[in-house]
């Protein structure tokens, strides 16, 4: 089936079943939900959780087809974080869009959002993904922006005069290219969160570079590099890049680099200046 259709849509709706169990009851009959259950767990996995057109297992073998997005996990930890934070302050969005309700109405719309951001942040991941999809009916993917549309609904009682309203949450969020994949920084997030390994295995190399350098007693560069186990090509570029400024050095290691900048485009930038000055200028780094 999974072959067949690619993905199934997943739904929080429970009349019969979850809604992603049906398709597969309507073609094969009476099945063990706990084989499909299976099919997105393990190593050998043959669905993963992503959103589509909207949340949906997706057959493993489209995953290449979607690199250019983003990894799932990634546009899950944004939409997760940004939802948190709007149901910490559940109850002032309420009293602006309405103002009249009783002081008790808003305490209780404190609680019920402060109960689901425990989940959004907090919870096991079963809890966690049936509170963003009870919450969330679309997320949209922009150049510098997501925006993500909610619903009250699971906040407050049926009967609540926001039952029905939606809100809009809009937070700043680019698509950076990481190596092959692509990475969804977060805007005003922590910067350690968008520390790119690649870069600082980078960073570390070419000190080493440049200590082997120091220390070695090879009579040419041909055969330093070669010590080292590097071409002279791909060895005199890590020496260029040790002398980077101490400020890039620490921007690389705190995740604070610019959104550009990746392990490729450092090594294949071959004129990068002596000067630190004139290195910052060049690599679209602030002076520290």
């Amino acid at each position: 089936m999974i072959d067949r259709l690619g993905q199934v849509q997943i739904d929080s709706v429970n009349v019969l079943a979850r809604a992603h169990y049906l398709p597969a009851f309507s073609r094969l009959g009476a099945y063990d939900t706990a084989a499909f259950d299976r099919l997105a767990a393990g190593p050998k996995r043959r669905v993963f959780e992503y959103w589509g057109h909207e949340a949906a297992l997706i057959d493993v073998e489209l995953q290449p087809a979607l690199r250019w997005r983003m990894p799932a996990h990634d546009l899950e930890h944004v939409v997760a974080t940004a939802l948190a934070n709007w149901l910490d302050h559940a109850d002032s969005h309420a009293a602006n869009l309405q103002p009249d309700l009783d002081a008790s109405d808003y305490v209780a719309i404190a609680r019920s959002a402060r109960r689901l951001a425990a989940s959004v942040r907090d919870g096991e991941p079963e809890a966690r993904h049936d509170a963003i999809r009870a919450l969330v009916t679309r997320v949209d993917v922009g150049d510098d922006t997501v925006t993500i549309a909610m619903r009250w609904a699971p906040i407050v009682d049926a009967e609540h005069p926001l039952a029905d309203a939606t809100a809009t949450i809009v937070t700043p969020a680019s698509r950076v290219r990481r190596g092959d994949d692509i990475r969804l920084v977060i805007g005003g997030a922590d910067p350690t969160a968008n520390r790119d390994p690649r870069l600082v295995d980078l960073s570390v190399e070419a000190r080493l570079a440049y200590q082997h350098l120091l220390t070695s007693t090879a009579p040419s560069l041909d055969e330093v590099a070669a010590e080292h186990g590097h071409s002279r090509k791909h060895f005199s570029r890590l020496l260029r890049l040790a002398t980077l400024a101490p400020d890039i050095v620490a921007a690389i290691l705190d995740g604070r680099q610019p959104a550009h900048m990746s392990r490729t485009a450092l090594l294949v930038t071959a004129d990068v200046p002596v000067a630190w000055g004139e290195q910052r200028a060049a690599l679209g780094c602030a002076a520290g």
